[in-house]
């Protein structure tokens, strides 16, 4: 089935299929924009898994693509539509980014599990399965499972939680790519924020797990499962920005309310002890910072205690990032993560 556009008349958070007899286990939900350097090697992935792909459905949603990733989709569906339960390619007349491609996609699916699954992310052959049966043999409480992903190109931050991560399960707080997410779930917190950012997408994974972690759920990253986030010849989806920002992205991000108004949506939807957190220090540097400016001694001595308090309640940090087998490098990513989430509370007190 190919449609040129979906107009489900839904909200950015709301209305999902409803379910039937013959509901697929899994259903893929890929999305593309200008894909033509990465996708050959996604769908090659894809249709090389050990997993039954006759118990799953595949839906790609194409954002408009202006090179040759629509016939790359059509031929890969001509040749190997017929492997899946059913397959559907819905094409968007124009580019609504990421967090609309994915919702149409979630819309049109009925599986039982829904993989998330982005144009540069390259699955090994087993990685459906296990994070099929990760999440079949977890408790309700887990959402999602992400594979860990291996950035080819990525920055130093990113191959520093690479590192941390490997070889051992651990939580994070974003519904990503590659991430299989529990229908139940997706029908609880609803769909991706369109809203975010436009005509860009910020922040919406992060938003999406804090509406998860907020409800009470946790989300796994396999660090003994890896795919390759194959990012170097990565081309957005609409401008789409990473969630995990490089070392200057901070400082333009000061100057960007879209930015600003992605931090705060994402606020409310967090979880209560992280918005105490946020809170928290908003009020240390609300009331220390004039006092430094005016005098800077006696403001830095009364800004210490805040921001001991405001260490310890970010401890958690630490615990999340530390890995035994590379205390240096957790050690100064705990850090490196500490400074941005302070920075970013920071951002809440500009207008």
């Amino acid at each position: 089935m190919t449609t040129d556009t979906l107009d489900t008349g839904c909200s950015t958070r709301g209305c999902m299929p409803s379910t039937s007899t013959g509901q697929p286990e899994v259903s893929i939900v890929l999305t593309t924009y200008n894909s033509e350097k990465t996708i050959p090697h996604v769908l090659q992935a894809l249709v090389s898994q050990d997993y039954n792909l006759g118990k799953a459905e595949l839906i790609i949603v194409d954002g408009n693509s202006r090179d040759s990733t629509v016939r790359i989709l059509r031929d890969f569906l001509s040749q190997y539509g017929n492997k899946f339960s059913r397959s559907e390619l819905i094409l968007h007349d124009r580019n609504y980014g990421v967090s609309r491609a994915r919702n149409d996609g979630i819309r049109a699916s009925r599986g039982r599990y829904i993989l998330i699954l982005d144009h540069d992310v390259v699955m090994q052959k087993d990685t459906l399965t296990v994070l099929v049966k990760h999440l079949q043999s977890a408790p309700r409480r887990v959402a999602a499972v992400v594979p860990l992903h291996k950035p080819p190109c990525g920055s130093r931050l990113a191959l520093w939680e690479y590192r941390i991560r490997r070889g051992r399960i651990t939580k994070i707080n974003a519904i990503t790519s590659c991430a299989l997410v529990r229908r139940e779930v997706v029908e609880e917190i609803g769909l991706y924020d369109e809203t975010l950012g436009p005509p860009f997408t910020i922040y919406e994974d992060i938003e999406y797990g804090a509406r998860a972690l907020a409800k009470g759920y946790e989300i796994h990253v396999l660090g003994t499962h890896e795919v390759i986030h194959n990012t170097c010849n990565d081309a957005p989806q609409a401008g789409e920005r990473s969630s995990q920002p490089n070392y200057l992205k901070p400082l333009r991000a000061l100057r960007d309310p879209r930015y600003r108004y992605a931090l705060r949506r994402y606020l409310s939807s967090a979880p209560l002890g992280e918005r105490a957190r946020w809170y928290l220090y908003t009020s240390l540097v609300s009331t220390s910072a004039p006092a430094l400016l005016a005098t800077p001694f006696l403001g830095a001595v009364a800004f210490m205690p805040w921001l001991l308090v405001a260490a310890g309640a970010y401890i958690d940090v630490v615990r999340q990032y530390w890995n035994i087998r590379t205390p240096h490098i957790s050690l100064a990513y705990s850090l490196v993560s500490y400074v941005w989430r302070l920075m970013r509370s920071t951002m809440l007190l500009i207008p």
